[in-house]
This record gives structure tokens, sequence and C-alpha cells, in this order.
């Protein structure tokens, strides 16, 4: 049964993230943070704001019409999509290297994964049906009841999807999709199913009216392949400012150049 999260009530303050930081390691902040998103860590409860730290073992939960976007400490990135939910299980990281791994598990709803500066085997994502392995990669996925579907968004990348009974599909052009089932079956390599491209136009949507979205990416913006022009994919759209701001959406930025207002 879909997971309801409602408004959240609760706030963080400097008392609770000191204590969580003496206990738990941060892997990072909650770069951007739209409408209502949660921590929860050995059942305490935050809110989460911009430039916030996240925990390991921390499980990040969005409400409806809500999203973040996670940036670890190696750069990777993780948008959460609206009505989802999220751990983040492992994140090893030496930046002398730089190597590590991380580990994210996700329970349902909507992403976009863009791995970082570690080497490509270190990153693994997990749903109740899969395991994703990703190659230098910029993926979305969307975990439902009984399915999971993985969309490959990046060229010279590979997203490798080992199913629960052992079955593996590998992933190597954009646009690419396959769907794991809980019964242990895979899709093979195909176009990706109308369900979960409706839920990564919602996710891509509702990050444009804050802000065009241009996934972190050292190559810049990459522009969706199963999209249009348009607001829900910011990377090919014109009628964005230089800012990075849609027209008329009343968001700022600072000195630094940070998103410093959101809808909340």
């Amino acid at each position: 049964m879909r997971r309801i999260l409602p408004s959240i009530p609760v706030l963080a303050t400097p008392l609770f993230l000191a204590a969580i930081a003496a206990a738990e390691t941060s892997v990072g902040e909650s770069a951007v943070v739209i409408r209502d998103v949660q921590g929860t860590l050995q059942e305490n409860v935050r809110k989460l704001d911009n430039a916030d730290p996240v925990f390991q073992n921390e499980l990040v939960a969005t409400a409806e019409r809500s999203a973040s976007e996670i940036r670890f400490l190696d750069e990777t990135s993780l948008t959460v999509g609206p009505g989802s939910s999220i751990v983040l299980d492992s994140f090893l990281y030496d930046p002398s290297a730089p190597s590590g791994t991380l580990v994210i598990g996700a329970a349902e709803g909507v992403f976009r994964f863009v791995s970082g500066n570690m080497p490509s085997d270190s990153y693994v994502i997990r749903t109740p049906e899969v395991t994703v392995g990703v190659r230098g990669t910029v993926i979305d996925f969307v975990a439902r009841q009984g399915a999971t579907a993985v969309i490959l968004q990046s060229a010279g990348s590979q997203a490798i999807l080992t199913s629960k009974t052992g079955k593996t599909v590998t992933l190597n052009r954009p646009g690419q999709a396959a769907v794991a089932f809980d019964d242990g079956s895979l899709t093979p390599p195909g176009p990706a199913p109308e369900w979960a491209l409706w839920k990564v136009r919602e996710m891509r949507s509702l990050i444009a009216s804050v802000r065009s979205w241009t996934p972190p990416s050292r190559n810049g913006p990459i522009p969706d392949p199963t999209l249009p022009p348009g607001p829900d994919n910011a990377a090919n759209d014109a009628s964005y400012a230089d800012n990075g701001f849609p027209q008329g959406s009343g968001a700022a930025v600072g000195a630094a150049g940070k998103l410093i207002c959101v809808i909340c």
C-alpha cells in the first residue's frame, strides 16, 4: 500500500543536529529543498532545509508536490521527487584517492541519480525489485509497488540491472529503459513505460517551477531524450533566464550564485 507522507511540522534544531552529528557521519547536504522534505534518523524526525547536512542511514522523504536534491561529498547528486523516500545506506569516500562506495535504497518514488567523483563501479542503487550498478551514469528511476523502471539518460555510460533472481540487463544508450518486477523478471532494453515517464515529468516540472533544473554535470546541462523542449526539459529551453531561473518565478540568487529562496 502506498505510503502517504503528511505535511511536516517538525523543525530541525542546532541541538538535534549536534546530537546526530556525534553519532552519525555526514555524507553531504540537502542542496535544494522544495516544500515538505523530512529526514528520519534513529527515530528522530526533522524538517530538511537548504544546506542542511544529511547523514549515513538517514531516511529522506518528500511529501506530494515536494522535492529535494541531495549533494554528496563526492559531488554525486540525487534528486528525490514528489512522494518519494530513500535511505542513504552507506557512504565511504576518500577525496585524496578519490575512492569509496555509495549505496542507496529506494522504497518508492521517482529519482534522478548523477554519479560523482568516485570510480564508476563505486555506486549501487537498490529497490525491492532490483539492484542497479552504474558506470559514469545519469539515470532516472521510478519505484512503485511491484516494479522499478530505470531510464539511462547519459551517453557513453551504462546502467546494469540485476533482478532478485539474478537476471541481468544492461542499458547503454540514452533513452533506453528496463523494468524489474517483483517476480524477478526483467524487460529487455527498450522505451520507458508511460507510467515511469509521467513521474519523471512531474519531478522535472516541479523543480523547473523553482529554477531551470540543470542536472549536476561537469559537462553542463543534459537534455532528457524522453522529453520535448519546454519546462519539462529545461536544458533545451531558451525561455529561461541566464541565471537559471524561469522568468517570473520569484526565486532569487545570492552573491555566491546559490538558490536562497524556494517555495515553502
